[in-house]
Formats: structure tokens, C-alpha cells, sequence
């Protein structure tokens, strides 16, 4: 329970200095563009969901400029509680300002973003082939890996790659085979 719990708030509550990718954007703009266009094969929602993938990493960057923007009514704050002045002190202002901007900019950039994959996927898609070899628990494994990276343990990382260096060993020998 805490496990997951602990990856369901990283995303939604911006603590501490790092920032991970942004996974919630990236299931809401992939999860929408599927129903856009229609998708129900797992090879073309391969397509989408790698399609997002950058789109996450960039929303991290895009909070962390943020709160570079937002040093600024920190400090202000700051400022107001040294003075002593109760007039001047109002955390609440400071908090209601920075959850306005932080809907505004993640709403326009979002809807932005939306608008750039449909587009591109738009001309992207009938040229992608349905293959037979991608199949759903592809798609499964890949997404668990999200949930061991998100682990931060560096023997968690060598237990990834060395699943994936035999899941790809598997392969090749079935390819030669």
C-alpha cells in the first residue's frame, strides 16, 4: 500500500528538489488521443504512448522553471513574516496565486501539447502498420517498468536491465531459432 501510494502522490505533489517526469500528463494525453483516433490495436497505441513519453520529461522541466518564477512570491512571503506586519502576512494569497498560475500554465501547455501529437499522429498513424508481434502483455511489461524506475534504487535499475538484457537474449535466440 505504501509503495503505491508513494507512487501515486509523486506525481501530484511537487516536494522536495527532485522532480520526476510528469506520468500523469502522459496517461491523460495518451488515454485521449486513443479515444480521439479510435485505437485498438496495441501496435498503433505503441505509437501513442512513445509519442508522450517526451512530453512527460518536458513537464518536469516546465515545474522547474516554474518554481524558479514562483522564488519570487517566496520570497515576498518570507519578507512579509520578518516585517511582523499582520496586514502584510497573508499565506493564503501566496498559495492562491501559485495553484492559479500553476492551472493556467499546465492547462495552456497541455492543451497545446494535445494539439501538437493529435496533429502529428494525425499524419503518423495510417502509415503505421498493424504487427502481429506486439501484443498486449508487451505493453503491460513495458508499463510496469515505470514503477521500478520510479523506485530510485540502484539495484533496482541492474535487476531492470538485466530482465531486459535476457527478455532481449529470449528474442534473439527465438529470431534465430
Amino acid at each position: 500500500m505504501a509503495f503505491f501510494f508513494e507512487l501515486f502522490w509523486l506525481d501530484i505533489i511537487p516536494v522536495g528538489t527532485f522532480i520526476p517526469p510528469v506520468g500523469l500528463f502522459s496517461t491523460v494525453t495518451s488515454l485521449t488521443l486513443i479515444q480521439l483516433f479510435g485505437l485498438n490495436q496495441p501496435s498503433e497505441i505503441a505509437v501513442v504512448l512513445t509519442a508522450t513519453i517526451p512530453f512527460a520529461a518536458f513537464m518536469a522541466w516546465l515545474e522547474a522553471r516554474q518554481r524558479l518564477w514562483q522564488n519570487r512570491e517566496f520570497n515576498l512571503l518570507v519578507v512579509s513574516t520578518r516585517r511582523g506586519n499582520a496586514r502584510l502576512f497573508a499565506p493564503q494569497d501566496y498559495i492562491r496565486k501559485g495553484m492559479g498560475h500553476s492551472f493556467v500554465l499546465h492547462g495552456l501547455v497541455c492543451l497545446a501539447i494535445l494539439v501538437l501529437l493529435s496533429l502529428f499522429l494525425e499524419r503518423l498513424l495510417p502509415f503505421v502498420r498493424i504487427s502481429p508481434w506486439i501484443v498486449w502483455p508487451h505493453l503491460w511489461l513495458v508499463a510496469s517498468l515505470g514503477g521500478v524506475i520510479a523506485m530510485r534504487f540502484r539495484s533496482a535499475y541492474l535487476f531492470m536491465t538485466g530482465g531486459i538484457a535476457v527478455g532481449a537474449l529470449g528474442l534473439w535466440a527465438g529470431f534465430a531459432l
